[in-house]
């Protein structure tokens, strides 16, 4: 998503307040992630799925091989079945 042009744009002029309530707090999103995701009907779920995201996008770690590590040890786990 970073390589997105309209995306960059939007993220990188958006206020605090847009990225909330036309993302962060947005129930559609947050039923999308949860249906992706196989996370079932959970709004809070969802709600933590686009946060993550969200965040991994204002605030990427310092290089690829680090946000990597991030990813497989504490997010992939959430979607692993046990």
């Amino acid at each position: 998503m970073r390589a997105d042009h309209v995306a960059i744009a939007f993220l990188n002029g958006a206020a605090p307040h847009e990225i909330e309530r036309f993302l962060a707090g947005n129930p559609r999103l947050a039923q999308a992630a949860s249906a992706l995701t196989a996370t079932g009907d959970n709004p809070t779920a969802g709600q933590w799925i686009v946060r993550v995201v969200l965040s991994l996008l204002f605030w990427p770690a310092g290089d690829y091989a680090t946000e990597r590590a991030l990813v497989e040890r504490f997010v992939v786990p959430v979607f692993t079945p046990a």
